[in-house]
């Protein structure tokens, strides 16, 4: 795997657009196929931590971890959009019924 965060590159350009309520997480298909894989879960977990990303496994074959993936990401905006509204009603004083209706 090569780096693609130097300038001009996808990652760069990414990092560059990406919202604080994005989750980034490296999905490694087809693990049902583990005879013929050419990336180790080691190396991708790897890549994964160094790019602050999570990192899972999924076979879309027999639905393994599909769903738990999508959790993942979901709760991880969930969190993010969560800090970010309480972060931005104590920086302006919010009334707490409008931190309700940021929520939802």
């Amino acid at each position: 795997m090569e780096d693609d965060e130097q300038a001009g590159g996808e990652g760069y350009l990414f990092k560059l657009i990406a919202d604080t309520t994005v989750a980034r997480m490296l999905v490694g298909n087809k693990c049902d196929l583990e005879d013929i894989r050419d990336v180790s879960v080691e190396e991708s977990k790897s890549f994964a931590e160094e790019h602050g990303q999570f990192f899972m496994e999924t076979s879309a074959l027999d639905a393994t971890n599909v769903q738990e993936a999508f959790e993942v990401v979901i709760r991880e905006i969930y969190n993010n959009i969560s800090r970010k509204v309480l972060n931005f009603s104590k920086k302006n004083k919010c009334p707490p019924r409008v931190i309700s209706w940021l929520r939802y």
